[in-house]
C-alpha cells in the first residue's frame, strides 16, 4: 500500500512538474513576443526620431542612446525570436535534434552575455557624458578636431568589440561546450563581476558624483544645465556633444 502511494505521489508530482513547467514556457512566449513586437517598435520610433533630427543626432549622448537602441534590438530582433522558438519547442512538443536545440539555447546565452557587457558600458559612457553636460565642459576647445572624433568612435565601438572579445575568451576558458554551454556554478563570478557588477558599481559612483556636482552648480548659480535628466540628455548642451 505505501509503494502504491509513494508511486502515485511521484507521478502526480512528475505532472504537477510538467503543468508548470508548459505554464512557464506559455508565459515566456508569450512575453518575448510582445518584447519582439514592442521592443522592436519603440527602438526603431527612437532611433528614427534622432537620427532624422540634425539636432539630437549631431549630440554624442544621442548617438550613446542610438547606439544602446541597436543592442536593444539585437534583443528584440534574435535573442527573444530564440527564446520564443524554444519555449513553442517545448510547448507542441516538437521534435528536433538535441544539438539544434543546444546549439540554439546556448548561442542565446552567448548573445546575453555579449548584451549585457555591452549595455552597462554603453551606460557608464551615457553618465559620463551627463557629467560633462553637467561641467559645461568644451571638448571642442581642449581637443583636436581629430582627437574628438577618435574619442566618440572608441566610446561607440569599444563595447561591443571588447564584450564579443571577453565572451568568446571567457566561454572558451570558463565553459564546457558538449553540446549545451555549461557554465560552471562556481565560474559564474567570473562572468557577473566583468559583466554586471563592475559597471554597475561604477554607474552608481558616477550618478552619485553627477547628482552632487548639478547641486552644487545649481546652488552656486554656475550651470547652465536645466530640466530634468531626460531634458539634459536630449536637449542642447555643451561642445561634447558634437
Amino acid at each position: 500500500m505505501d509503494n502504491a502511494s509513494n508511486i502515485t505521489n511521484k507521478t502526480w508530482d512528475k505532472s504537477e512538474q510538467i503543468r508548470i513547467f508548459l505554464q512557464v514556457m506559455t508565459w515566456t512566449a508569450a512575453l518575448e513576443i510582445i518584447f519582439t513586437v514592442v521592443g522592436t517598435f519603440l527602438n526603431l520610433w527612437l532611433l528614427g526620431s534622432i537620427l532624422t533630427s540634425r539636432d539630437l543626432r549631431v549630440r554624442m549622448r544621442n548617438q550613446l542612446i542610438c547606439n544602446l537602441s541597436i543592442l536593444n534590438l539585437v534583443q528584440t530582433v534574435i535573442k527573444s525570436p530564440a527564446m520564443t522558438s524554444i519555449a513553442i519547442i517545448f510547448l507542441y512538443r516538437i521534435r528536433v535534434s538535441i544539438d539544434v536545440f543546444c546549439q540554439t539555447f546556448s548561442i542565446t546565452t552567448v548573445v546575453e552575455f555579449i548584451q549585457s557587457f555591452i549595455g552597462d558600458w554603453l551606460m557608464v559612457f551615457v553618465i559620463i557624458i551627463f557629467i560633462a553636460h553637467i561641467l559645461d565642459f568644451d571638448a571642442t576647445a581642449k581637443l583636436t578636431p581629430r582627437t574628438v572624433k577618435i574619442c566618440k568612435v572608441v566610446m561607440h565601438i569599444a563595447p561591443w568589440i571588447a564584450g564579443i572579445i571577453i565572451t568568446f575568451i571567457s566561454v572558451v576558458m570558463l565553459t564546457r561546450w558538449h553540446p549545451c554551454l555549461i557554465i560552471p556554478y562556481e565560474k559564474m563570478y567570473a562572468f557577473e563581476i566583468a559583466y554586471t557588477i563592475i559597471p554597475t558599481i561604477l554607474s552608481i559612483v558616477l550618478l552619485v558624483v553627477a547628482f552632487v556636482l548639478r547641486q552644487r552648480r545649481f546652488s552656486r548659480g554656475t550651470s547652465t544645465a536645466s530640466g530634468h535628466m531626460g531634458v539634459q540628455l536630449l536637449g542642447r548642451g555643451p561642445e561634447i556633444d558634437r
